[in-house]
């Protein structure tokens, strides 16, 4: 794995001249997470956004931003579960959080 480099603007990339390959895996991560119309507006505005920065240093940002915003909102396997196991005890009319009572 590489490290985060620093370009002569001082900006960091870590996608170090594979930007291609880092659009390539967002795309994979979009599709695999059947995400939503948001979540494919910011995907095609950051590759947009993108390659209309390029060459420039500024444009890694773009696909940092692009990453963390799907990091925000696309489910953990551990957040899935936990997800599942709530449905689970919701359908067994199980509560799923109780008072403390003082």
């Amino acid at each position: 794995m590489r490290s985060p480099t620093k370009r002569a603007t001082g900006v960091p990339s870590s996608a170090d001249g594979r930007e291609a390959e880092v659009i390539a895996t967002l795309g994979h991560a979009l599709l695999r997470e059947d995400a939503g119309f948001h979540s494919y507006q910011v995907f095609e505005a950051g590759v947009r956004q993108h390659a209309n920065l390029a060459p420039r240093p500024e444009a890694a940002i773009v696909l940092i931003g692009v990453s963390r915003f799907f990091a925000a909102r696309f489910p953990t396997v551990r957040s899935r579960a936990r997800t599942w196991r709530t449905a689970q005890r919701l359908h067994r009319g199980e509560d799923v959080y109780s008072e403390i009572d003082d």
